[in-house]
């Protein structure tokens, strides 16, 4: 398992990169922006639950058939992560292939909102390459 290492390509990106607009389609980008902020969080628990048990058992602390037990249990919520990862570069794709008909935008904004979701789908295949 990758748990014990990766190299992160991108940064987080802060919402207020992204147009400082009401506008409907960019209020969406920014919701789908604050679910891969959640996903990330809990992706770095499920880790950090990995790593733990990973090195207790390593470590002979504990009993083992408890830290098995846990093992498994983080092995589900890894499985989780992946199909919720996968579903929103799914959705983030959906975002993007949207952003040409948002008539309202301008190219440079289309460009920058186009940006932003790529930095998100980065982030979201970047955990799914170590998940």
């Amino acid at each position: 398992q990758q748990s014990l290492w990766a190299e992160s390509i991108t940064l987080p990106v802060d919402e207020d990169d992204l147009l400082p607009s009401a506008d409907g389609f960019v209020a969406q980008v920014r919701e789908a922006h604050q679910g891969v902020d959640w996903l990330m969080e809990n992706g770095a628990k499920v880790h950090i639950g990995t790593i733990t048990v990973q090195l207790e058992l390593m470590a002979g602390k504990g009993d083992v058939q408890e830290l098995l037990d846990s093992n498994k249990e983080i092995q589900l919520e890894r499985g989780l992560m992946v199909n919720e990862l996968d579903a929103r570069c799914h959705d983030l794709q959906a975002l993007q292939e949207k952003v040409i008909l948002q008539h309202n935008l301008s190219s440079e904004e289309q460009e920058q909102v186009t940006t932003y979701i790529q930095r998100d789908m980065a982030r979201c295949q970047e955990d799914l390459e170590i998940m």
